[in-house]
């Protein structure tokens, strides 16, 4: 009976995420057309390599591994981390971006964000899929309500990350945008509901 409801909670609380990680969504997007094209091409085809390999060629479930790992010794010392850091940071994707906004102080390196983002789109893709890949293989009920709760408060951190990664590289992004993007999307979405079920 436990059980039962503990799922019905998780499944009700995604459904109540959903309008915010469309949010989100939505405001990433929006902010990420002002970058440079060249950026933003190197990002798309860097997710496209990954797909490609990962549906045609091959699954790098090692490199993930090594990299979900790596953050678990990182945060062993607070155990409740342990668990949830693995899953919530990139961090390939981090690491890449981090090194990429290092080399904005040397004029020389200008050329070489194109590589930067396709390795971050790389490398994100990684995460997203073996998380997810991870994550369903470890909940056996049907309605995956554990799996789905648990993406969708892994994929809104994430994203919120990246985009904040994104506002320190890129002066044209803005992250307070995408957050009014966001919050005023998911507004209307709980609003509409809200009027739809309660207001005659």
């Amino acid at each position: 009976m436990k059980e039962k409801i503990a799922e019905s909670l998780k499944f009700l609380f995604f459904v109540l995420l959903i309008p915010v990680a469309i949010g989100v969504t939505a405001g990433f997007l929006h902010q990420f057309q002002t970058i440079k094209e060249v950026d933003q091409n190197g990002f798309l085809l860097g997710v496209s390599a990954f797909l490609i390999i990962y549906l045609f060629v091959y699954e790098p479930q090692g490199i993930y591994q090594y990299g979900y790992d790596l953050v678990g010794n990182v945060f062993q010392f607070f155990a409740p981390l342990v668990k949830v850091a693995p899953f919530v940071l990139p961090i390939y994707s981090l690491f890449i971006l981090i090194i990429y906004f290092f080399t904005l102080f040397f004029p020389s390196m200008v050329g070489a964000s194109k590589y930067f983002m396709f390795l971050t789109g790389f490398t994100l893709s990684l995460h997203f899929i073996f998380t997810a890949k991870s994550l369903r293989a470890k909940d056996n009920n049907i309605a995956k309500a554990h799996y789905l709760f648990s993406m969708i408060l892994i994929y809104i951190p994430n994203v919120i990350i990246l985009a904040l990664l994104f506002d320190l590289i890129y002066p044209e992004f803005s992250f307070p945008k995408l957050f009014v993007v966001m919050a005023n999307l998911a507004n209307g979405v709980y609003t509409s509901v809200f009027n739809q079920l309660f207001i005659p």
